[in-house]
């Protein structure tokens, strides 16, 4: 936060200006003992140490929490796109299922008329007489269901 860059400079001029005190005090101590006198420092320390105050820890926390709100927000947002995006894909499946069922409960009643019509009883009434089943592969099979199908349907219309 800005208050905390404020912080982090105004230490920083105040340690360079302790190494430069420091500095001059070695000089001139250096100085006074080449001319066999004594130096004495006027002045020891100008480095606070109090930074680490409440108020630091506060700003660094107020800092760390905004933080994460602003990642929870950003990950609430992203999960509330997945979230709707699944849901769209869950109520597509849902239709696209009801219209299955619809078409296979269609074509159900539509091969029990049709059994009907022509004295089958039931599944195992039409095997028998007609024979077992040839296996194909499930794209032809729905193409001659559809082509049935729509057979039948025109049919039933006409009874």
């Amino acid at each position: 936060s800005v208050q905390v860059e404020g912080t982090m400079s105004e230490m920083r001029k105040h340690f360079l200006q302790e190494v430069n005190m420091l500095r001059e005090q070695v000089y001139q101590k250096g100085k006074a003992e080449a001319a066999g006198g004594d130096y004495n420092p006027e002045h020891i320390t100008n480095f606070k140490t109090n930074y680490g105050g409440t108020d630091s820890k506060d700003e660094t926390h107020k800092a760390v929490e905004e933080s994460l709100k602003k990642v929870e927000q950003e990950l609430t947002s992203g999960y509330r796109q997945v979230a709707g995006r699944c849901w769209s894909q869950v109520r597509c499946l849902h239709t696209q299922l009801l219209n299955t069922k619809q078409s296979l409960d269609q074509a159900g009643r539509i091969t029990k008329k049709l059994m009907k019509k022509h004295g089958y009883e039931d599944q195992k009434d039409v095997l028998q007489k007609l024979g077992p089943v040839k296996e194909t592969s499930p794209d032809k099979i729905g193409m001659q269901i559809q082509r049935r199908l729509v057979r039948a349907q025109a049919t039933a219309l006409k009874d």
